[in-house]
């Protein structure tokens, strides 16, 4: 899930598999091993999601979660892609994502009036078992082309948009 995120260096996604799985689970004596067997795994994920995208279409399911978030963004939504964590941390992280989306589009937080967002902690599971992101109920209507967001935008509180 991570690869297909394609947020991260392969050091930074080992160095996670160290920190939060191999240190925690594994043996000290084992490491080095584990951490070899790691990075082979994250070799042939590479791999696999190279020869994926040779099939990919034309325009694809990122492509069209872009275009939904430049209109949102237009109409003073936030659409948060793979925002982090979970839904509590993503909410208190709101005025931080602001800031950086307005650092990227001056006078957006002016502007802003309500957002959505899926998060990262269920995402690269979601990955693993799909690559067809709009089969997932929550994010395929994301996808549409009508962009009718009404029943997943949240009103932004005033708070949040100054802070």
């Amino acid at each position: 899930g991570e690869v297909r995120m394609q947020r991260w260096a392969d050091e930074d996604i080992l160095a996670m598999c160290r920190e939060g799985y191999v240190e925690d689970l594994v043996p000290e004596p084992q490491w080095p091993a584990w951490g070899g067997w790691c990075a082979e795994v994250l070799a042939e994920a590479r791999a696999q999601h190279a020869r994926e995208q040779a099939d990919w279409p034309e325009v694809t399911d990122c492509d069209r979660l872009d275009r939904a978030e430049e209109a949102l963004r237009a109409r003073g939504i936030l659409l948060w892609q793979a925002s982090p964590c979970c839904d509590t941390c993503s909410h208190g992280e709101l005025p931080m994502r602001i800031e950086a989306v307005d650092a990227l589009h001056p006078g957006f937080r002016e502007s802003a009036r309500g957002y959505t967002f899926f998060n990262e902690q269920t995402l690269p599971e979601m990955l693993c078992r799909n690559t067809d992101v709009s089969s997932e109920p929550a994010v395929a209507s994301l996808l549409g082309e009508a962009l009718n967001f009404s029943t997943l935008i949240r009103p932004l509180v005033s708070s949040a948009r100054r802070q």
